[in-house]
């Protein structure tokens, strides 16, 4: 009920703040333009948004201060650390972009630009000004309320929200530093192949806002930020972080590759006769390329010393989590690339068109994901056959179910896509021999996906079969009878199966050199302890199992409620009720009831009609 009190109190502050605050900017603006009476409505909206949604702040944050200030663990829960942190998210980001509007009003007056070209053309001098003071101001006091709620210190939950806006505003930062050597680089390589001044000076501008604007966060803030999170305990050890990092490497990787590809396959697209240009995708892989494949490699080193200090067995998960995620994005452009180059076979053999563009790109997309799936996954088997920790992880196994499951999807699509030609031939309408040759293609490439992945799960479960038969095989378990001849010991030595079973009787000493992963007692062992084996058992560290004669009136308690439930079987046996401890509840029994009972009712609700329908049909003919 706290939680979605707070949830209420600070969701109803921020949006009453928004409300006020950009009625206040709009206000603002029309002063510094000098129309603020130019229509009425104008300044009436704008005044009514501002009245309406000032006083529902102030009420709703008096409210979360002044719990705050009567306890601690209002003013350090998480959801007020997430909502302060994200109206410093609210405030400095309109002011951040509101600035670099008006670097980019500065440069339009220095640098002739197309007139079609306008750098943040919602946001003029007037309004940028407004946004950035009044923004600041509203950021400067949340900044002021946060810095004294961490005054003696950040809580996990204060950590985590400071980690989430700080790695999100560096990740916004490193767009921006992207897009500005996207568009430095594109004054060497414009998209129209003409080197005209009005275009190299839209560039030239682009490149200056968003690079300022990147290196402000990167270099100004995230640098220090870097340095806090490689030195702080709890921050070197963040999940967070880490998924950033990860996040980076990856998109780098995947703008890189798709770059490039598309510069290869239009090469090759020219090679194969084809009328296109190699400018526009060269200039593509460079513009894209570049920045992307810093991006990567800057991101994977960042990632291996973030990592450096976790422990093996985490950094090992982190690194299967990447590799596992790139082999499976190969293996998509992998199929992507064997389904043009089925389309362009299937159209040479039916048709007289031949598209060169669907073979360069079959051939491209192939030899491209073919390289991303198998070198990750190269390394991920063999670690995975030196291993076997790595071979029986979770990822692991859901990467091969989810293979499984999409390759067998497809597989039966494009059988029945081929079926359904052949049937449609046999019964007379005209047969579509392309769609045919690709729908067996696809189902032959599916099958094949689908058999390899199979293979390796069937592999891995051999293998842990046979794991757990040794481990089950090593298991020695210590059977202690008051006789030799105890009935149940024959139902614990089965020969070839189960653990090991070494049998003993109370008569014998308690054994001093043996180890054993747990004890099995008769009812006649257990009264008939001697005081050398009661003090044995109560040093064994393993598993202790305890079996009554079936005929026997011992009633066992046992679990963490086994106290609360002695006073009730003692009330239930004065009524002449014999319960059985661990047998369930009445209520519970008629819930399940209930839901056999709907289970079945759906059954029958489904067969019946189709059952009914059979039986109808074959009456009627």
């Amino acid at each position: 009920m706290a939680s979605l009190r707070r949830l209420y109190i600070y969701g109803a502050a921020l949006a009453a703040l928004e409300a006020w605050l950009w009625s206040l900017v709009s206000l603002t603006t029309k002063a510094l333009r000098g129309a603020l009476w130019a229509r009425p409505e104008d300044l009436a909206g704008a005044l009514a948004a501002f009245i309406i949604g000032l006083p529902v702040f102030v009420f709703h944050w008096r409210w979360a201060q002044r719990d705050a200030a009567a306890r601690e663990e209002e003013r350090h829960a998480a959801v007020r650390a997430g909502a302060l942190y994200l109206a410093l998210a609210l405030a400095w980001g309109p002011a951040f972009h509101a600035a670099a509007a008006l670097l980019a009003r500065g440069l339009e007056g220095l640098l002739p630009l197309p007139q079609w070209t306008t750098l943040f053309p919602g946001l003029s001098w007037q309004r940028a000004v407004a946004v950035l003071v009044l923004h600041s101001l509203v950021g400067g006091y949340f900044a002021f309320v946060l810095r004294e709620d961490t005054r003696t210190g950040l809580t996990d939950a204060q950590a985590i929200a400071r980690r989430w806006y700080r790695y999100l505003w560096l990740s916004y930062g490193v767009v921006w530093l992207w897009l500005g050597v996207h568009d430095f680089l594109s004054v060497f390589a414009p998209p129209d192949d003409l080197f005209a001044p009005l275009v190299l000076n839209k560039f030239v501008a682009q490149g200056v806002v968003f690079a300022a604007g990147g290196l402000l966060i990167v270099v100004g803030w995230g640098v220090r930020w870097w340095r806090e999170s490689l030195s702080g305990p709890r921050d070197r050890q963040s999940a967070v972080i880490a998924g950033f990092l990860v996040a980076w490497t990856l998109a780098g990787l995947a703008v890189a590759v798709a770059a490039v590809g598309v510069a290869v396959q239009r090469a090759l697209s020219v090679l194969l006769g084809d009328a296109y240009r190699l400018y526009p995708p060269a200039r593509t892989a460079l513009v894209a390329g570049v920045p992307s494949l810093a991006l990567w490699l800057a991101a994977q080193r960042g990632l291996a010393r973030f990592a450096s200090a976790w422990e093996a067995p985490r950094r090992a998960s982190l690194y299967r989590l990447m590799l596992s995620t790139i082999a499976l994005a190969g293996l998509f452009v992998l199929s992507g690339g064997v389904v043009s180059l089925l389309s362009y076979l299937s159209g040479v053999w039916f048709a007289t068109l031949q598209d060169h563009v669907r073979l360069a790109a079959g051939f491209t997309w192939a030899v491209f994901g073919l390289a991303l799936w198998a070198l990750p996954w190269r390394a991920l088997q063999a670690e995975a056959e030196a291993d076997e920790t790595a071979r029986r992880t979770l990822l692991r196994r859901a990467y091969l179910y989810f293979v499984l499951f999409v390759a067998l999807m497809a597989a039966m699509g494009f059988a029945t896509g081929a079926t359904f030609e052949v049937l449609r031939a046999l019964l007379g309408a005209p047969f579509h021999g392309r769609g045919f040759v690709f729908a067996l293609g696809m189902t032959l490439w599916a099958a094949a996906v689908l058999v390899y992945h199979a293979r390796l799960l069937w592999e891995d479960r051999r293998a842990d079969a046979a794991r757990s038969e040794a481990r089950v095989r090593a298991f020695r378990v210590l059977a202690l009878s008051a006789t030799p001849d105890a009935p149940w010991l024959e139902a614990l030595q089965v020969e070839g199966e189960g653990p090991t079973v070494v049998a003993r009787t109370v008569a014998d000493a308690p054994p001093t050199e043996e180890t054993f992963g747990a004890v099995v007692l008769g009812e006649d062992a257990w009264l008939a302890l001697s005081p050398a084996w009661q003090r044995w058992l109560a040093a064994f560290e393993g598993e202790r199992i305890m079996l009554p004669r079936e005929d026997d009136r011992w009633l066992w308690l046992h679990g963490p409620h086994a106290r609360r439930t002695a006073p009730k079987l003692l009330h239930d046996l004065a009524l002449g009720k014999r319960p059985t401890p661990g047998r369930p509840s009445g209520v519970w029994l008629i819930l399940a009831y209930l839901g056999i009972f709907s289970l079945i009712s759906w059954a029958l609700g489904i067969a019946l009609p189709f059952v009914l329908g059979l039986l109808f049909a074959g009456g009627m003919r």
